[in-house]
């Protein structure tokens, strides 16, 4: 059985969130079928974050 995990990063965009995002991102296991999910308080933010992210990650807007 397979099992779908989740890594949420608080602050992804810039800094220690960014670093963080970019090591699991790196130490990864293509089998392991974990999906991340960056967060900042921008939908702009997010996305230029994602984008300097290797793999495949949704990116998602903090609400309010």
């Amino acid at each position: 059985m397979t099992s779908n995990k989740v890594a949420v990063i608080l602050g992804a965009n810039s800094n220690l969130g960014l670093n963080i995002a970019l090591r699991l991102v790196e130490l990864e296991d293509p089998k392991s079928n974990i999906t991340f999910i960056v967060t900042s308080r921008t939908q702009e933010r997010a996305e230029e974050a994602a984008k300097k992210i290797e793999g495949s990650i949704r990116t998602i807007e903090r609400p309010g």
